[in-house]
């Protein structure tokens, strides 16, 4: 399931005071572990904000679209800044209302993203976690796909019909179209007594005495100031891909050299905090059609005024069917127009200004990439991270190549008006990985 957040555990001295255990992030894995703690143990999850408002709760197409127009705000150091190449940078894609991935609200990423289950059932992801073993793990979530989606649309049904292997996206829906978010399957439904949820509070440095850590460092966002957290058994450190590594950053666990230059007392020389980050790309490939698609299905400010509402589209997940291309690539049909100019914005539609004017379908390639990114950091925890996406490398571009004329071939199989000319860049989607991975690896 794509939006699974980074996770750290860090053991403490027993006899420290506090909660037996403090969660850092109510993102999609500090939801689950908390819960499932709480079972047991006194839990206490941080997170920069609380439930995530009613308007938050309804179909893709409303609630992501929502989240695009009201994300560009701040939280102090909360900002996303990311940079990659063929692409305007994002200045300001923040947390005031939602936030960037991970999500600000509790059940992070799978307030904001579309949802989707995207299975690699060909990746071993360590010695011994193969497909077969990692399925087991994924039935025990609460989150569980639907493979009968509450709504298709007429061209992905004439897609699906054209490409055989083709077949409708898996995901976490109920039969009204709206999403189910960590927050609802884990900390709503199972409602664990010895779970206390601490809001708009900041993370900014992990309490570390003789090599274990004892604690958290907070800001409170609400009131000013700080307050330390104490805890008796771990810290879980679940604040995604951007904010684990700078919390480690900030606590004096990353790059000797990085820390040096920001005038950090190291306390691990650990080179890989903040890189070898891994977000796979993805590059859109529409055709024009006269047969309406959901870019005029929605009625008034985001269709024109004389297009007719389609109610039960608002159902749609947009990513409506998959198809695997290739090992690492695959291909999915979007009954709409989707072609970001300003990556990775936006989430939805297709990045044209309301009422939206290019009717198209897109088949959206998304493949795994040599290249990596990374992400730097400021000793001030008020200046938001930065995130560099490198290039693609040459290996990568053929691939890429191989994907698209693929992909060309089976869009080409539906009636068009012809093809949509733009640029055929590749931008990083939101979730990533690796930035501070854990193990023997030469790669942590």
């Amino acid at each position: 399931m794509k939006g699974f957040a980074t996770l750290l555990v860090f053991s403490v001295a027993a006899g420290a005071v506090g909660y037996d255990y403090v969660v850092i992030g109510g993102g999609v894995a500090g939801s689950v572990v908390a819960t499932r703690l709480a079972a047991t143990h006194s839990v206490l999850l941080l997170n920069i904000a609380g439930p995530p408002p009613p308007r938050y709760n309804g179909p893709v197409m409303t609630s992501d679209e929502l989240i695009v127009k009201s994300n560009l705000s701040a939280t102090p150091g909360m900002l996303t800044r990311i940079h990659q190449p063929g692409y305007n940078p994002v200045p300001q894609f923040s947390t005031s209302d939602t936030g960037s991935s991970p999500a600000r609200y509790l059940g992070g990423s799978s307030i904001v993203g579309l949802s989707l289950f995207l299975y690699d059932m060909d990746k071993d992801w360590a010695p011994g976690w193969d497909w077969n073993i990692m399925q087991n793990y994924m039935l025990r979530s609460d989150i569980q796909p639907t493979h009968h989606p509450a709504y298709l649309h007429p061209l992905t049904k004439d897609f699906l019909n054209a490409v055989p292997e083709a077949k409708p996206t898996p995901l976490s829906q109920r039969p009204d179209g709206t999403k189910i978010s960590a927050y609802a399957a884990y900390i709503v439904n199972k409602n664990p007594q010895r779970l206390t949820i601490l809001e708009n509070v900041r993370a900014d440095r992990l309490i570390i005495e003789g090599g274990m850590c004892r604690g958290v460092y907070v800001r409170d966002l609400a009131k000013g100031g700080h307050r330390t957290i104490m805890a008796k058994n771990e810290v879980i450190v679940s604040a995604g891909y951007l904010f684990t590594p700078r919390l480690l950053f900030l606590s004096g666990i990353g790059d000797a050299k990085d820390l040096a230059n920001a005038d950090i007392e190291v306390v691990q020389d650990l080179p890989l905090v903040g890189k070898n980050l891994t977000a796979p790309r993805f590059t859109p490939i529409s055709w024009h059609t006269k047969t309406p698609t959901l870019s005029q299905m929605m009625g008034s400010p985001v269709s024109k005024a004389e297009h007719r509402v389609v109610p039960e589209a608002f159902q749609s997940s947009v990513a409506e069917a998959t198809v695997p291309l290739s090992k690492g690539s695959i291909a999915q049909f979007m009954p709409l127009y989707y072609s970001p100019s300003s990556a990775p914005l936006q989430y939805s539609l297709q990045g044209e200004p309301w009422p939206l004017e290019t009717n198209a379908f897109t088949v959206l390639v998304t493949m795994t990439t040599e290249a990596k990114g990374e992400i730097k950091f400021d000793r001030d925890p008020n200046v938001s991270p930065t995130i560099t996406h490198a290039p693609l490398t040459a290996s990568d571009k053929r691939r890429g190549d191989k994907a698209i004329h693929a992909a060309e071939e089976l869009g080409s199989r539906l009636p068009s008006e012809g093809r949509v000319k733009h640029t055929q860049d590749w931008s990083a989607v939101y979730d990533g990985r690796g930035t501070c991975r854990m193990g023997s690896d030469p790669r942590t």
